[in-house]
């Protein structure tokens, strides 16, 4: 349900700020979002019933009133997505022009690296390694491992 309230705030902020682009007004409904709710307790995931992860809530609970002076906007052009599609090196010219709908070939447009697109979100993927030791406490007070 919270596209139609989402989509009413971004109205009034294009209302109150013309110039912002979808972009900008993105930026600023997620950069002014909270992850606790309205009495200041964690957002929790309704079918788990656990504190919820940026994946099950997104930005978090918006806050129409920080939205409209954000303080920092991330903006981003079309142009800035062709650079990040291309930048990546997997996709081929069609591969991106199927998702940009345009004549775009990436040999013509410096491409970015992930890190480097202007949004306001980030995820990171972290590999963990690790070694562990099991011990155990035999009947004679000594220590394996």
């Amino acid at each position: 349900m919270a596209t139609p309230h989402v989509a009413g705030i971004a109205a009034l902020l294009k209302h109150n700020h013309p110039t912002w682009s979808a972009a900008a007004i993105q930026s600023a409904i997620m950069t002014t979002a909270n992850p606790r709710d309205l009495d200041g307790n964690p957002i929790t995931d309704q079918d788990k019933g656990k504190i919820a992860t940026a994946f099950d809530m997104g930005s978090g609970l918006f806050n129409p009133l920080a939205a409209n002076d954000p303080g920092l906007i991330y903006d981003i052009k079309p142009h800035d997505y062709f650079r990040y599609l291309c930048g990546w090196g997997l996709f081929s010219d069609d591969d991106v022009r199927a998702v940009v709908r345009g004549n775009i070939s990436c040999s013509t447009v410096r491409g970015i690296k992930p890190k480097d697109l202007n949004y306001p979100s980030i995820g990171v993927t972290i590999e963990c390694h690790f070694t562990y030791s099991d011990c155990d406490k035999n009947s004679n007070e000594s220590w394996r491992c």
